[in-house]
């Protein structure tokens, strides 16, 4: 499927993303947000390889939650 045929499908991405994956290949992250009562509900990651689709999953529940802690240098 490629990149037009997934947004004229689901319409605008709520986020673009560009990223280098380990093969040194620049890839586009589209991320589509579903909302309920104003709450981030559920978050799709589709990811496209020259305009196609090679990849489409969701964190699990909870994971958009979880904070990293970053402690200070000495």
């Amino acid at each position: 499927m490629s990149k037009s045929d997934v947004i004229d499908r689901f319409g605008k991405p709520y986020k673009k993303e560009f990223f280098t994956d380990a093969n040194g290949a620049t890839l586009e992250r589209l991320q589509y947000a579903r909302f309920v009562l104003g709450n981030l509900y559920e978050v799709y990651f589709l990811e496209f390889d020259n305009d196609k689709l090679i990849s489409m999953y969701s964190p699990p529940y909870g994971a958009l939650y979880q904070r990293s802690s970053i402690e200070p240098t000495p």
